[in-house]
């Protein structure tokens, strides 16, 4: 029996990029575990990329295997993207300690640096912020009062809704973790809140990355587990109107796998029935659609599914809504539940 990986997708197509620098110490050399972070604009200068910290030597053993903490560095440097230039920045202000898989994230020209590890251990619980906004460029240490997320490594953080700055996992060196903090930027003083989101939480990981979409949701992806295996599920974290947080699994990346394709469907199908028969009878074809395509972007297909049933005596919608469907559904499910998906379509389930 042939075992299929059917929501493995291509990889992007990556190219090498010719860069230059004007000395040796410009350029940032081989290293790993640092960061790399996307600043916008400014009145001087056009979008760049900001590295700093990481590993350039690596050894076997040790709290990050493969990395020799000796080698760590907390040095900056920036990546023109016009001028494909890569410049050794040497900030005003107290810097960082040397560190690495620290996380990082930008808030407006400023980039925000927390936790990580290096030659001393684990970093303290600190915050570093390393001003862009002109020439003159400058290191602060915020000053954040009560608790926070404590020193940690392998964690992922990012700043959500344009205003909070979210941190989630790590290892804290006695466990792997699993708990999510917000700052508030917009008010002072700065304080750490240690949220209780609601719905699936993820498990507790390190390695994760984290990305905020436009919408503001907080995109968690893969990771390490407690015991080093690697993941490939990915969770949402947004926060709502009535600052309640609240974790969203990304069904996308979970395959039905064991599961009965059909009977999957049309339970989650019928238990919306009753919701989706009263909004058929207040919406029109034409915000049905909408509707529609919005099911199947957060990939609700079989709630997709079963709009078709309530629009199917519309010939020309069903079938525009079929071929619609089918070119999404091919990116995520095997041929056997795009064959169901067709019969449904048809009338012929």
């Amino acid at each position: 029996m042939s075992v299929t990986k059917p929501w493995l997708v291509p990889a992007p197509s990556y190219r090498n990029l010719d860069t230059i620098w004007d000395t040796e110490d410009d350029a940032p050399g081989p290293r790993c575990a640092h960061t790399l972070t996307a600043v916008a604009a400014t009145k001087s200068h056009g979008p760049r990329l900001i590295l700093f910290g990481g590993a350039a030597a690596v050894e076997g053993g040790g709290p990050i295997p493969g990395i020799r903490l000796g080698g760590v560095t907390n040095s900056v440097h920036s990546y023109d993207i016009s001028t494909r230039k890569w410049t050794r920045i040497q900030p005003a202000g107290e810097p960082p300690s040397q560190r690495a898989a620290h996380a990082a994230a930008v808030v407006g020209t400023m980039v925000v640096f927390q936790g990580g590890i290096g030659p001393a251990g684990h970093s303290t619980d600190d915050l570093y912020v390393l001003d862009l906004t002109n020439d003159k460029y400058k290191w602060h240490r915020v000053v954040v009062q009560g608790a926070g997320p404590g020193p940690r490594y392998g964690h992922a953080m990012d700043l959500v809704a344009q205003r909070y700055l979210v941190t989630v996992s790590g290892n804290d060196g006695k466990r792997v973790l699993s708990d999510a903090w917000a700052l508030d930027t917009a008010q002072k003083p700065y304080r750490w809140q240690k949220l209780n989101p609601e719905g699936d939480r993820p498990s507790a990981r390190m390695y994760a990355t984290a990305n905020t979409r436009s919408d503001g949701m907080l995109l968690l992806c893969g990771g390490r587990d407690t015991s080093g295996a690697p993941q490939s599920d990915a969770y949402g974290l947004l926060m709502h109107t009535n600052g309640q947080w609240e974790w969203t699994l990304a069904r996308g990346f979970h395959h039905l796998q064991g599961i009965n394709t059909q009977r999957y469907l049309w339970v989650h199908a019928c238990t919306s029935l009753v919701v989706l028969l009263e909004v058929a009878k207040l919406l029109k074809v034409k915000v049905l659609l909408q509707f529609w395509t919005l099911l199947l972007e957060y990939g609700w297909i079989e709630m997709a599914l079963l709009l078709h049933l309530l629009t199917h005596k519309n010939l020309p919608m069903t079938m525009m809504l079929l071929q619609s469907s089918c070119a999404v559904a091919a990116m995520h499910l095997p041929q056997s539940d795009l064959r169901f998906m067709s019969m449904v379509v048809l009338g012929e389930i």
